[in-house]
């Protein structure tokens, strides 16, 4: 396969998208604009993606689909460099975090002062 299933799907997106915007523009307006803004209510409609949606609908399927696909032996075989990579990685970025809003507190560019151990809970929250 030259362009994997996800390229491709993107690819389809876009085009559907800008057929769509370019329909919508074209649409010519009346005399009293009630066509223009009936066509553009219903592009919006179309072309609009709430993040709900993708949360719900769409997120869920696709991380089945990966996991379902997952082959398992290759995943054990390289288990330790993953929760290696997993945990250093997200102790690195909560240090990070944690130190950034201290600076921003030290430069008194906060409203409230939270400790240290606050700022280290709110960074692990948000890293992991």
């Amino acid at each position: 396969a030259v362009l994997p299933e996800a390229g491709v799907s993107i690819i389809l997106g876009i085009l559907t998208s800008f057929i769509i915007s370019l329909f919508v523009s074209a649409t010519p307006a009346t005399t009293n604009g009630e066509t223009d803004t009936v066509a553009n209510a219903a592009a919006n409609q179309v072309l609009s993606f709430s993040s709900t949606t993708f949360f719900v609908a769409l997120l869920p399927p696709i991380i089945f689909h990966s996991g379902y696909r997952l082959k398992m032996e290759l995943f054990l075989q390289d288990f330790t460099p993953i929760v290696s990579f997993a945990c250093a990685g997200t102790a690195i970025s909560t240090l990070f975090i944690a130190f950034f809003l201290q600076t921003l507190v030290a430069a008194g560019l906060c409203d409230f002062a939270p400790t240290f151990t606050e700022l280290l809970t709110f960074a692990s929250l948000i890293s992991a």
